[in-house]
């Protein structure tokens, strides 16, 4: 029993440790590659560690070496061990803001786990969006279209309107920019206001131009009014309508029409029965 009671005995291992062995926390880009290693000391057994981000467990680039650190201790005389593992991960723009956890299980802890870990702050160019249309804006009167849009850090932002730049923070007749407003999370409004809305400003393509220390991007957003919006949708249900119409008229006359000739005899439906 003697032989076996070292490691009979729980001891918990030092919380866990993060550290970077390739890339720079402190100037990471979307799609670089970091790898991290955890380690938990001094833990008899060894503590059981996994990842997580915003407690969501990640399992793609994990590893684990073959077998955990041992080695002894002679103050103590007792034997140790040390596990370790590696996270290998290619950054992407939705992991900023987001807490990288390593966590120790081990039945010594307390409360059966120990974790340590850090936040991610991830630069990237403003993000790609799809042609953009606002609908409902009135003629003759003040228009502001608006795009919300995502980068860090935040964008700085110009609109090009028939060759003519306009920045923001500036108002330049009929046309003011405003400077981008933060919503959290890395998303800003941007807006552009158009004082005496006209049917030539529908005519014309609105391109948005975000730039920022790590790219530039470009967005076209076109207008359009209530008028041309009601427009539309009444027309393309004054057409369906009637159509409706004219094929239950239709129906409804064939009925009339089957029912009338078989009342009065005219049409013969099947074969008359003559007795002999």
């Amino acid at each position: 029993i003697s032989a076996f009671s070292p490691l009979l005995l729980l001891v918990p291992p030092q919380q866990p440790v993060i550290e970077v062995v390739q890339g720079n926390l402190a100037n990471v880009e979307v799609n670089s590659q970091l790898m991290f290693r955890c380690t938990a000391e001094r833990g008899n057994p060894a503590a059981n560690l996994s990842w997580f981000l915003d407690q969501e467990q990640i399992y793609e680039g994990v590893q684990f070496p073959e077998a955990p650190e041992e080695y002894y201790d002679e103050r103590s005389n007792k034997h140790m061990f040390t596990a370790t593992s590696t996270l290998k991960r290619a950054v992407r723009a939705e992991d900023n803001g987001k807490r990288l956890t390593c966590q120790a299980q081990h039945l010594a802890y307390p409360e059966g786990v120990s974790r340590t870990d850090l936040i991610l702050d991830v630069n990237f160019q403003p993000q790609a969006l799809p042609d953009q249309v606002v609908y409902g804006l009135q003629l003759g009167r003040t228009a502001t279209a608006s795009m919300v849009i995502k980068a860090n850090p935040s964008p700085h932002v110009m609109w090009n309107i028939d060759g003519t730049d306009y920045h923001q923070g500036t108002e330049q007749g009929r046309y003011a920019v405003p400077i981008p407003e933060a919503l959290g999370n890395n998303r800003y409004n941007v807006s552009l206001t158009i004082a005496g809305l006209t049917l030539e400003d529908l005519s014309k393509t609105y391109v948005l131009r975000a730039s920022n220390n790590f790219g530039v991007e470009e967005y076209r957003l076109t207008l359009r009014s209530q008028d041309e919006v009601f427009s539309e949708s009444s027309s393309f249900g004054t057409g369906e309508i009637v159509g409706l119409v004219l094929a239950v008229v239709i129906v409804l006359l064939a009925v009339a029409l089957i029912v009338g000739a078989r009342a009065t005899g005219r049409w013969c439906f099947r074969g008359k029965f003559n007795p002999i």
